[in-house]
């Protein structure tokens, strides 16, 4: 009686053992009465979904960007150990002893934030960047980053090792898309529609002076009975094709039959220079924060639209400065005796595709410690388009083609390569044209026909140059001319007159200005930097305010 007690219950637990697993026990059934040769492929297969499907999730998580902006915010944060905290607050210090001698504090820029990233931390808790966005594709005028390392601003250099980027953006008719010198080596291809000068649309309406200038051929400056060089006519300024959004009214640039926006663009070009101080920088630094140069005048459309291009490029906060103010920054870095009893100033920006002049006063615009803190006011400014630099390069290919085709009866402006042959080497001779008094120009089989090919073997001299570039010069003049008389002053009463771009390094730049204005200019080493480099001053300057207040 007692053994069969025990099997009943013993059945009992196995019924109700059963009756818990369910579904499950058919297949513990199954597995139990399986072969080995059958489990095995059964466990792997579900083995291996398991890997995939984690590797899946995996590859998600990376890819969402608010978990790489964690993890890169993760790695600058451990890499800035409380030790370098204390020693960047003592720096920052100095720093505004030195800033309440000099310089423009940061209430004299101006200040654009993105809406939905206003917080109540400071975003200087990561590294910022100073930038000039330029409108051009030279060396001289393309778009620069500096940043603030160790106390000391300087400029990074990009992928190429080039302390300025092309500011342009090329879309290939594979679908590819390249920024910066890529772009531009490709700029006279059959293959690909490279854009220019995008950075002048910024916030621009279709039916602006602007849009319209920048869409039609390029004859502003040529005068009757002109010769070859005297607008860039004949090679050409690679006018952009426009289109009207709809919505809107802005301008659009259409590339193969899709429309882009300008800050769209710009903000290609930002995330390349972003990526450049990111590792100028190093130790897993991020740069969540720029300030940026504005050009002279602009409106707040064009603001936003700079605001925009930022947040696109991965940029949290965008501080904006008027670049003429930031080119005074700058110099007031380099050039402090000649700039310390300046009072009144004038600033000559020959940009890549646009000019301006500015009148900047010195005033009071606060006090830090007991201190009085100076900044820059602009009195006048006025903006002039495609009176820009490269127009000295176009003056070169034109004399070049000119010459050419009167010799051999060809016209180079038909073959893409030769075109982009033709600017390089304009470049050249003109950077060169800067120390030297001559330069040689030589493009062996530049181009063929039936009799073979054919060699182009030029001497520029440094007059003949002066020469071609005088009417843009002459154009720059009359801005200048006008801003003067806006602001009620005359050249005589500037205290000093400071050349800002690439071409500014130019004999025939600095010799018109000692004409024009009675005496001569002041320029830096490089002024094709001077724009970023005041940008990230600028962000030193606010650097040590957020320390100091801390």
């Amino acid at each position: 009686m007692a053994m069969r007690a025990t099997c009943a219950c013993s059945r009992s637990r196995h019924s109700c053992a059963s009756r818990a697993l369910g579904p499950f026990s058919a297949r513990a059934r199954l597995l139990r009465t399986s072969r080995p040769a059958e489990i095995g492929p059964l466990i792997a297969g579900i083995g291996i979904a398991a890997v995939l499907y984690g590797t899946k999730m995996l590859l998600d998580v990376a890819n969402n960007p608010e978990v790489q902006d964690t993890v890169r915010r993760a790695a600058a944060s451990a890499s800035d150990a409380a030790g370098q905290a204390a020693a960047r607050a003592k720096d920052a210090a100095a720093q505004m002893q030195r800033g309440a001698r000099s310089g423009t504090d940061a209430a004299s820029a101006s200040t654009a934030t993105s809406p939905d990233t206003r917080t109540a931390e400071s975003y200087f808790t990561t590294d910022v960047m100073g930038v000039d966005l330029g409108h051009g594709a030279k060396e001289w005028s393309g778009a620069c980053v500096a940043v603030v390392a160790g106390g000391v601003l300087r400029v990074v250099e990009n992928e190429q090792g080039s302390r300025t980027t092309p500011g342009a953006v090329a879309f290939s008719d594979s679908g590819d898309v390249l920024v910066g010198q890529p772009a531009k080596n490709l700029l006279y291809s059959r293959n690909a529609r490279s854009v220019v000068g995008h950075q002048l649309l910024l916030g621009m309406q279709y039916d602006s002076p602007e849009a319209t200038a920048l869409r039609t051929p390029d004859t502003a400056l040529r005068t009757p009975g002109a010769g070859p060089g005297a607008s860039g006519a004949v090679s050409g300024g690679l006018a952009l094709e426009l289109a009207k959004d709809s919505s809107t009214g802005m301008a659009l640039i259409q590339v193969h039959g899709v429309g882009h926006k300008p800050e769209e663009l710009s903000g290609r070009v930002l995330t390349v220079l972003r990526s450049s101080a990111e590792a100028a920088l190093g130790g897993g630094r991020s740069v969540l924060s720029a300030v940026i140069g504005t050009p002279v005048g602009a409106s707040e459309a064009t603001r936003s639209a700079l605001v925009a291009a930022g947040k696109r490029a991965g940029l949290h906060r965008v501080e904006l400065i008027d670049e003429a103010i930031a080119g005074a920054c700058a110099a007031e870095h380099e050039l402090k005796e000649s700039l310390t009893p300046v009072r009144r100033l004038g600033v000559y920006a020959l940009g890549g595709k646009a000019f301006s002049f500015s009148v900047l006063e010195r005033a009071v615009v606060g006090a830090h410690n007991g201190a009085t803190l100076h900044g820059w006011s602009v009195l006048a400014a006025q903006r002039s388009l495609l009176i820009g630099a490269e127009r000295f390069d176009e003056a070169i290919v034109d004399f070049l083609v000119a010459g050419f085709k009167e010799e051999h009866g060809i016209d180079l402006t038909r073959d893409h390569l030769a075109l982009q042959r033709l600017h390089e080497a304009a470049e050249t001779a003109k950077v060169a044209l800067t120390a030297a008094v001559t330069s040689t120009i030589s493009l062996p089989f530049i181009t063929a026909d039936a009799k073979g090919p054919k060699h182009m073997e030029v001497s520029l001299s440094r007059a003949k140059f002066d020469s071609l570039v005088e009417p843009t010069l002459h154009a720059s003049m009359q801005v200048s001319t006008a801003v003067l008389a806006a602001a009620s002053v005359r050249p005589s009463d500037l205290d000093a007159i400071l050349l800002l771009g690439g071409s500014a390094r130019t004999a025939a730049v600095a010799a018109l200005a000692t004409r024009h204005f009675g005496r001569s200019p002041l320029r830096m080493a490089r002024p094709e930097e001077a724009i970023a480099l005041g940008a990230a001053a600028l962000a030193q300057r606010m650097q040590a305010q957020q320390f100091a207040s801390s």
